[in-house]
């Protein structure tokens, strides 16, 4: 599961053929990546500049309109690495503007955490997706003998409950250890 991380990281939404494109490139394999508008082309291009810079390479992104490259970099900047780009197009580009982004990202050199240091965030994330998933997992099976979820038995007890017109509360036998330690003044403690 952490060579799926480390190798093919996804920043951007992406389904099964833009994971499959994620991969073959990553791979190692040469790919166009060409369609109608909408179809993910920019989500794509994003996770895989994310996956080559997670691999410490460096990319170059050429497109013919600049409304695509705005896309990938808005995108970029919304998962917070539009710092790593260096914005080249056009004739419009001032030499002083990039030489300025330049020194900004030099002067920052050192400071950001390389992607292998992550490994301990990684490690807890899957650590708490897999409490989170054994508690949907044991909240959703049948309780007991009952044949229900809890979601069921919850759902059903407040729709019986809002019927009959009944507060619960003043349901409770009086024998139950609650009652009498309520009505004794008993405090408890939980150890």
């Amino acid at each position: 599961m952490d060579e799926v991380h480390a190798n093919y990281p996804l920043i951007d939404d992406a389904d099964s053929s833009q994971h499959s494109a994620l991969i073959d490139a990553v791979d190692g394999k040469n790919l166009v990546i060409e369609g109608p508008p909408g179809t993910g082309k920019s989500q794509t291009i994003t996770n895989l500049i994310a996956a080559a810079m997670a691999q410490g390479k460096k990319v170059l992104f050429v497109a013919e309109k600049l409304a695509a490259l705005e896309v990938v970099r808005s995108r970029l900047d919304n998962a917070g690495l539009g710092e790593f780009c260096l914005e080249l197009h056009s004739h419009k580009s001032q030499k002083r503007k990039v030489l300025d982004e330049v020194d900004e990202r030099l002067k920052k050199n050192g400071r950001y955490r390389k992607p292998k240091d992550i490994d301990v965030d990684i490690a807890r994330y899957e650590e708490l997706k897999t409490v989170l998933k054994t508690h949907a997992e044991k909240i959703n099976r049948p309780w007991k003998n009952t044949g229900k979820t809890l979601h069921e038995i919850f759902m059903a007890a407040t729709r019986y409950r809002n019927a009959v017109g009944i507060n619960p509360e003043g349901l409770h036998p009086e024998a139950t250890m609650a009652h009498t330690m309520r009505q004794h003044n008993v405090e408890t403690r939980i150890r």
